[in-house]
Formats: structure tokens, sequence, C-alpha cells
């Protein structure tokens, strides 16, 4: 009787639950018919098969349009082309790629314009623009599978496509070739956008600019700009598994461009490859919190010995895990505070890290460089390394090093070995006095030692007394109380202080 009940209740219960999540699994079909997308060849092998030329790259790609509209209890996804556009490059097709992003902007539901790998010719600015429906911030669209490419009447300093106040913008596998005419992408404070397995090219301002609607069209790349309030900024830009280059190689020719800068916070820049262009990726005052993850910079791509700003951090803050920086790529950063680079590879003429001083006592505060390998990269005979930038207006602070950390790297070929902390040793004969300068080791040698440790191994038999005698500018100094026939002394030394507030050091004693 008790076991028949218990069936009676699990069935009961299996119905309950199936009638209870019946709209999940409804979003569950939904899922997976979006799942069914339109396959097509990559575009970055196609690319490379196609010797760079983007038109036999578009004549190459295959694919099966596919519309799917599935509806559900909350939302509904779509896959819809543009039969208005030219995808044969030979008309202007601005205005219509226009009207097709913004009607999939105002579709209920999530749409994707696929441009059936089409190269189409743009005249004008492609603008996409929320404020215009009455709702900003309204949800997004997707762009998929085509080449956005600039005529010669396309406007100096304008953007391919520009984006205004979306949210959840989706952008895979497109070409933007700006031929040296303005930038690629702009988009102005919108949130959750992700960019996928894309080319920008031939970019003369930007190839990404994650930037604010205050800003104008014609900001000069070499004066990044700030997103200061909230409300300002965009959030949340996804960019992954794309490529970036201003030039296809070396070129007498200065470059102009930066490959992405980025305003905002929040923001992620994962597996991507920046070639040939005057700056890399630039974070400006608002882009703070930001991940640079397995990207490989290889922006100087001109013949002399002239470094370039791979990465250029002008709020101080920045987060960089194991990324290449080729001959003189370095990871710039204005003010640093709250620094972390680590994994990553610096190869020679010059590449490194420069931590820039702007106002004069700047704290190196919350800064750890640590497991990086730097060496040479011929044929430059430069080395690579970590180096202040500092001027008779703007130093370091002399004083503190406040929480931060710059060990554990690795120094290959006699590039300069530099940190927060150092070891070394040296040995005495007949002698009382032990002397290990490690002054040269330290970024900022003049800061006081907060951490000074030493062994001292000797070959006499008798006891003997010793003790620190000075530890001023990194060099310690460790006397005995008798002459010692033969003894060798180790040390290990470190500047950081921890405030016992747990505070940044802001307001610390002028020097």
């Amino acid at each position: 009787m008790m076991r028949g009940s218990a069936a009676v209740f699990a069935a009961t219960l299996v119905l309950l639950v199936a009638t209870e999540h019946s709209a999940a699994f409804d979003r569950f079909i939904a899922t997976t018919n979006r799942l069914r997308t339109v396959r097509r060849s990559h575009p970055m092998e196609l690319l490379a098969e196609a010797g760079g030329d983007l038109r036999a790259v578009a004549k190459r790609t295959t694919v099966t349009t596919a519309t799917t509209t599935t509806a559900t209890n909350t939302a509904s996804t779509a896959t819809t082309s543009c039969p208005d556009a030219d995808a044969s490059g030979v008309r202007d097709s601005s205005a219509a790629l226009t009207r097709c992003l913004s009607a999939a902007l105002q579709a209920p539901g999530f749409v994707t314009v696929d441009l059936g790998g089409g190269v189409y010719r743009i005249d004008s600015p492609v603008v996409v623009n929320a404020t215009g429906t009455g709702q900003p911030m309204q949800e997004g669209f997707g762009l998929s599978g085509g080449t956005l490419n600039a005529s010669e009447v396309f406007p100096a300093g304008g953007f391919l496509l520009r984006i205004v106040l979306v949210k959840g913008v989706t952008i895979h596998d497109v070409v933007f070739e700006s031929n040296h005419r303005g930038g690629c992408l702009r988009l102005d404070a919108t949130k959750r956008t992700t960019v996928s397995s894309s080319f920008f090219q031939g970019f003369a301002t930007r190839g990404i600019w994650a930037t604010c609607p205050q800003n104008g069209p014609g900001d000069s790349p070499d004066e990044p700009t700030s997103c200061y309030t909230f409300k300002e900024q965009g959030d949340e830009l996804l960019v992954q598994h794309s490529w970036f280059f201003e030039k296809t190689g070396a070129s007498p020719e200065p470059s102009t461009g930066t490959a992405i800068e980025a305003e905002w916070s929040d923001c992620i820049f994962a597996d991507n490859v920046l070639f040939c262009s005057k700056r890399g990726l630039v974070l400006g005052d608002g882009g703070n919190e930001n991940l640079i993850i397995g990207n490989h910079f290889w922006v100087r791509c001109s013949p002399d010995h002239v470094a370039v700003p791979a990465v250029l951090a002008s709020s101080g803050a920045a987060r960089v895990f194991d990324c290449q920086f080729d001959r003189g790529n370095q990871v710039v950063v204005h003010n640093p505070a709250g620094l972390l680079v680590q994994g990553s590879t610096f190869h020679g003429g010059l590449s490194g890290v420069v931590l820039k001083a702007d106002t004069d006592y700047h704290v190196l505060a919350h800064v750890i460089i640590k497991e990086n390998l730097f060496h040479y990269h011929p044929p430059s005979t430069l080395p690579s390394g970590i180096w202040l930038n500092e001027t008779a207006q703007a130093k370091f602070s002399r004083k503190f090093v406040n929480d931060s950390y710059v060990e554990s790297n690795y120094f290959a070929n006699a590039s300069g070995t530099v940190g927060t902390t150092a070891a070394g040793m040296t040995q005495g004969y007949n002698t009382s006095t032990f002397v290990v300068d490690l002054s040269a080791r330290l970024l900022v040698p003049e800061v006081p030692l907060t951490e000074v440790s030493y062994t001292l191994e000797t070959s006499d038999s008798q006891p003997v007394q010793h003790w620190l005698a000075s530890t001023s500018g990194g060099r310690v100094v460790v006397k005995t109380s008798k002459p010692l026939n033969h003894a060798t002394v180790r040390v290990r030394i470190g500047q950081s202080t921890s405030p016992t507030n747990g505070a940044w050091c802001i307001g610390c004693p002028k020097e």
C-alpha cells in the first residue's frame, strides 16, 4: 500500500514539474534551433588563402542563407538578409545597411543581419542610433558574414559603422576595410557588445573606438578621450579572435592609427592579433578594470628602433596576462595604480613595461609585475626590461612603494633586472665588513627598505657576532665583531609597505 502511494505521488510530482517548467523547455528548444546557424569558412583562413585580397575572399565564401524565427514565452531570434544592399560592391550600400540594421534593432527579439559573404561599398558612415527610437539602451542586433569597404569618397575621419546607445550587439565574421580614410567601428556608450572573428584593417584613426556620444567624430587619436559618469559610459565590451592592422607590412609612410581604444570598464580583449599601427590597445581615463589576455602585439613594424605603446593605460590600471610583445612593443602605464602584468613575453628591441609619472610624488600603488620573460630578439641588439619614465616636474615617490611587487621575472640575455625586491650575495676574506649593493636592481633605489634578511656562512670555528650596519639606497652592509678568514653573506630585500588602514596611499606625506 505504501509502495503504491509513493508511485502515485511521484507521478503527480513529475506532472507538476513538467507543467511548471514548460516555459523553460520552450526556451531550450529555441536555443537548440538558434544553434543551427549558417556555416561558412573562417574569414582569417580565407584571407590567408587569397593573399589578402578581400574581393577574392568574398567570391570564394559560400553561404547557405537560412532564416529561422522561433517564438518563446519571452523572446525571439531571427536571421535575415539585407536585399536592398549591393553585395557586389558596385553601388553604395550605406543607406540600405543603415535601414536594415535599424529595422533589426527595432524588431521584436534579437535579429541578426547576415551579409551573405558580400563586399559592400560604403560611401558614408552606417549609423544605428537607439536614441532615434525613443528607447535608449534598447536590446540590440547582430551583424555577420561580409565586408564593409570604404570607397574613395568616404569622409575622412568617419567610421564605417557607428552604434549609439544600444545594449547587446553581436558582430561576427565581418571584415572592416577603411582604406586609410577613417575608422572602422565606433561604439557610443553601448553595453554588452561582442566582436569576434573579424578583421579591422586600413584604419587611419581607430579600428574600434569604444567611447561616449559627446565625443566628436574628429577627435584626435593622439589625445585619448574620457567618459567619466556611468550614464555616459558603455560597459562590457568583449573583443576576441580578431585581427587589427593599419598596414599589412613595413611602409615608409608614418602610422597614424590606433587598433582599439576603450573609454569603458569591465572589457575583455582576448586572443587577438594587433599589427602595424601607431598604437595597439589604448585604455582611456574611464578604462579601469579591463582584462587583456592571450593577445599578440606586433604593433611596431617599421625598421627603425623607436618603441611604440602596444598597451597604453592612461588610467593607471590594467590586467595583462599571457601576451606576447614583439620587438619595440611596450606596456605604457601612466601614474600606475592597480596594475597587474603576469606571464607575458617581451622580445627585445626596447619592448617591456614603462611606468610613467604624470604627477609629482606619485606612489607606486598596487602594482604587480611578475613571472614575465624579458630578453633580446635578433636582429635587434636592444634589450627588453622594466623602466621608469620621469621628468623634472613629475617623479615617483622616493619614500613609499605601496603594496607593489615587481619580482620573479626572468631577464635573459643581459636584459636589465629590476624590481621592488632583489637578492644577492658577496664573499669576503679576512674582513669584518660585507657589502651587497642591490641598488641597480631596484626600480626606485631611494625608497627605504621595508624588508631585509641575510644569512652569514663562515668557515671559522669560533662564534662571532654580526649585525646590519646599513641599508641605505639598496646597499646592505653587514658587519662582524672580528675579521673572518672566509665568509659568504646572502641578502634579500624588499620595499613594499602596507598601510594599516588598507587604503591606497592617497594623501601620503610629501617628499
